[in-house]
């Protein structure tokens, strides 16, 4: 493979820890079914921190419709995804929080040291409408041997709110409301994080532009724009996406 780079060179792998490789949830025919595998042992973990690597950076990689998901669990929580395709032999992931890249990679040291494989597993989404009703289910689906792990997959930021911009002779196109709101939430804020806009093409109508802002209570509380006016604060359902065994 050339130049080469230790997939999971980061992680201090402990008894709390395990990797899991399933097929997509959007994977209904569960092509890479027979790739999947479970890896719990602690000795083996370590063995692939220091022996499972990937290859130079693909210039014009070519992607699978379909991948294999590796997930690096701890304490039951996806705390890193991989995306992997026994076909094309390669591995796509965040190696830091700001990069992306498609590597060479070969999952053959990974299925050797599974302890099972393949598994029968099934996926299960759930919503909650506050942190304690969430803590609870963890608190109970946790100590079960089935329960594989979870992962967040909320909306970014803790609540949203929408603002309808009528058109006018100023407000023409959808980036001329987008600038105003936009404008607002920067005189609030300066820290672009802090928000996250969208432009709702379905619920805008003829006659007016629907915009839709994630962000937090205090951010929505200061916000005020002149002759338009904003909907109420909506807090952010807790969403996470779970695996069972079968």
């Amino acid at each position: 493979m050339g130049q080469s780079t230790h997939l999971l060179e980061r992680f201090n792998f402990d008894s709390t820890y395990k990797i899991v490789g399933v097929c997509s949830q959007l994977d209904e025919k569960k092509v890479y079914q027979k790739w999947t595998f479970i890896i719990n042992n602690l000795d083996k973990l370590k063995t692939a921190k220091q022996t499972v690597t990937h290859g130079k950076e693909f210039d014009e990689p070519v992607q699978d419709d379909e991948d294999l998901e590796i997930y690096v669990v701890k304490d039951k929580e996806v705390v890193e995804t991989y995306y992997v395709s026994p076909k094309y032999k390669y591995v796509s992931y965040h190696p830091t929080d700001s990069t992306h890249g498609i590597f060479p990679f070969d999952i053959s040291p990974l299925q050797q040291l599974a302890d099972v494989k393949p598994i029968s597993y099934r996926y299960q989404d759930f919503m909650f409408k506050s942190e304690e009703e969430f803590k609870k289910f963890l608190s109970v689906s946790k100590p079960k041997k089935n329960f594989l792990c979870w992962e967040d997959v909320s909306e970014e930021l803790s609540g949203r709110f929408s603002v309808v911009i009528p058109k006018s002779e100023k407000i023409q196109k959808f980036k001329d409301g987008w600038a105003l709101i936009e404008a607002e939430l920067n005189r609030i804020t300066s820290n672009k994080k802090d928000y996250l806009m969208s432009f709702n093409l379905t619920k805008s109508t003829e006659t007016t532009f629907y915009y839709q802002v994630n962000t937090s209570k205090s951010i929505h509380q200061k916000f005020s724009l002149k002759d338009y006016s904003k909907s109420p604060w909506v807090p952010n359902v807790i969403e996470i996406s779970t695996v069972w065994l079968k």
